[in-house]
């Protein structure tokens, strides 16, 4: 038997909650695991996690948000795009103040194949508010192509139309239990003190696929969000981006916290 097989034969990931791995690996993880590169488990309040971007970060016995005020995010390309790829085990937000995101890590002001022009907001799964609002792209599915929010537009005279959101790349083995938030959201565009001001960025895309062919678990989807900047000022509110979720069965109370509505099918994409 190899060290891999003898872990799992202590964990068996396949047979446990999120909540019995939490129990599992805080009572006495195996001396071979090691928290931050097999697991990880987030109890500390106020922590900010920065991952990988682009990469697939694996966490093969799960990633656990146990704390209060924990975000996580990843690290940006130079352009300041932010793509997080997560595949794991399990995955936990135990309470609504664990976030997920890539908020505004989509193209910036006026960039993208949806900005805004002349100060409105930017397109994606939606259009941008206004009759000068930023057009619909992408494919709704997310498997052919996957993009950014695009950058909310800038009056003539003025700076500062939001960025879009990023992109979330989730792949989950055994369960999700989500009570905080998962979230691209498009910024707001800067507020001009003579009124006005510049378009919001519009969501960024949020992809999750549930890969086991054996599991009885019940999956917390919560809230997940790719909404748009400025939702309170319409004529400068950024479009909508996309989510798409494959491989489970859902009933419609547990996508009523997910915006916008989800593309969603039960067969499985690898």
């Amino acid at each position: 038997m190899n060290d891999e097989e003898k872990l799992d034969s202590i964990i068996d990931v396949s047979k446990l909650s999120c909540e019995e791995m939490v129990r599992a690996l805080i009572s006495g993880p195996p001396n071979n695991l090691e928290n931050g590169k097999d697991y990880l488990l987030i109890d500390k309040n106020n922590t900010k996690i920065e991952l990988k971007a682009e990469e697939w970060n694996e966490y093969k016995y799960g990633i656990y948000l146990i704390g209060k005020n924990i975000e996580v995010t990843c690290a940006t390309s130079k352009e300041g795009f932010g793509h997080l790829r997560i595949r794991c085990s399990h995955l936990l937000l135990a309470n609504d103040t664990c976030v997920i995101h890539c908020n505004g890590l989509g193209f910036r002001s006026m960039k993208g194949p949806g900005h805004g022009k002349l100060g409105t907001g930017a397109g994606y799964g939606s259009q941008g508010a206004n009759k000068q609002g930023g057009k619909i792209y992408g494919d709704e599915t997310l498997l052919k192509e996957i993009h950014f929010g695009s950058g909310g537009g800038v009056p003539m005279v003025g700076t500062g139309g939001g960025s879009g959101g990023g992109i979330i790349e989730l792949v989950i083995a055994q369960h999700l239990v989500n009570n905080g938030i998962i979230q691209c959201n498009g910024l707001d565009g800067n507020d001009y003190p003579t009124g006005g001001g510049s378009g919001g960025g519009s969501g960024g895309s949020v992809l999750i696929k549930f890969v086991s062919t054996k599991n009885d678990k019940k999956h917390i989807l919560g809230q997940i969000q790719c909404l748009g900047g400025n939702q309170s000022t319409s004529w400068r509110e950024g479009g909508l981006g996309r989510i798409a979720i494959y491989g489970y069965d859902f009933e419609a109370k547990d996508l009523e916290k997910i915006v916008p509505f989800p593309y969603h099918k039960s067969f499985i994409i690898n």
